[in-house]
């Protein structure tokens, strides 16, 4: 009886061989998965349609959470750069001109030149179409209180702070309050608190993906180099999507279906350029890596020329292959984000954040 019942030994070398199995095995879908979101767009959707969705996910989420580490480090990834071009202007808010509307742009862009940016605002969608802005080095990145309320934009009637009040929406800054502040000072930070400047973003958007790429933008890419941005917004996911107030009213307030930031800065001779795509229901603790995309394809959405006072050869090395990775930005600020995002988790959703 006691034969029957005794407890099998554990065999050593065995359990070493599964343990080490299964390493190779964790390490093989790292690598895999780290090897696949650094492919281009077109054949991950071309992939993502001959896999069973379940695996896509998993290769999709496990890739992009070591990617995000690899690439900031610069292990993995590249950069889309052409050899910077001669006689461009770059003293102002724009790298060379300003972005120009093509016919599938909505009617009637009023401009506005503010303090450090410039808006292009839709008087039919109530909201920017687009906001450039340009930063640079500072030796502090302390910035004035925060302003605790938008105001009417009265060069073009922009919309009041209350229509979006219990909207669900965040009323999301698109030249952000923290870059602006930190190089231009309280009066040109009272400009980004004018809803010409906003749009209507849900809250883990505007707080998830979006926040992360205008944190690494101004405390990180910005603080090496000048770097200038074009972010905006692309039309409602179908005709119609607009802000109800909250005595159930329509605003008028067009619900963009995704924004963009188009990031361009000088390294080593070379013009680099990096553009993301963020749909409006991303996810609140979405890697921004997964939204890399090309400048032509923003293009597309939007209804704008970017970078036209470059030759059209120029353009195409440009805009059309899209990076594979944001900016590596070195082990001190990969601990720097990694801090930064953990404390973002901690959060809970509506609860105060900075930038």
């Amino acid at each position: 009886m006691k034969k029957l019942f005794a407890r099998k030994k554990r065999n050593p070398r065995r359990s070493r061989r599964v343990k080490l199995a299964l390493l190779i095995f964790m390490l093989a879908v790292a690598v895999g998965s780290n090897w696949y979101v650094h492919q281009p767009p077109e054949w991950r959707d071309s992939m993502a349609k001959k896999l069973p969705s379940f695996v896509v996910a998993v290769i999709e989420k496990a890739g992009n959470a070591s990617a995000e580490y690899t690439d900031n480090l610069g292990f993995t990834g590249h950069d889309v750069f052409i050899t910077m071009p001669a006689g461009i202007a770059t003293n102002a808010v724009f790298f060379g001109a300003a972005p120009r509307a093509t016919t599938n742009a909505p009617p009637n862009l009023a401009r506005l030149d503010k303090t450090g940016f410039s808006i292009a605002y839709s008087p039919a969608h109530r909201h920017p179409w687009w906001v450039a802005y340009k930063v640079f080095p500072v030796e502090s990145l302390a910035t004035p209180k925060r302003p605790s309320q938008f105001k009417v934009d009265t060069a073009v009637g922009s919309p009041k702070h209350d229509e979006y009040t219990k909207s669900g929406y965040d009323r999301g800054h698109m030249a952000p309050n923290f870059a602006i502040a930190s190089r231009y000072g309280e009066e040109a930070q009272k400009q980004t608190f004018l809803t010409s400047n906003i749009c209507p973003q849900r809250p883990d958007n505007n707080q998830g993906s979006w926040r992360d790429i205008e944190h690494r933008i101004a405390a990180i890419y910005a603080q090496e180099r000048t770097v200038w941005v074009i972010v905006g917004a692309l039309p409602p996911a179908k005709a119609g999507d607009q802000i109800v107030d909250a005595k159930g009213r329509s605003t008028g307030i067009s619900i963009p279906a995704a924004f963009y930031q188009i990031i361009v800065s000088e390294r080593e001779g070379n013009l680099r350029v990096c553009a993301l795509l963020v749909p409006q229901d991303a996810p609140r603790h979405a890697h921004p890596r997964r939204y890399l995309t090309s400048v032509r394809e923003i293009e597309r959405r939007t209804g704008l020329d970017f970078f036209n006072d470059l030759p059209p050869v120029e353009q195409d090395l440009l805009e059309l292959p899209a990076a594979s990775r944001l900016w590596p930005v070195g082990r001190a600020n990969t601990w720097f984000i990694l801090k930064d995002r953990l404390m973002q988790r901690a959060k809970r959703p509506g609860d105060f954040y900075s930038y």
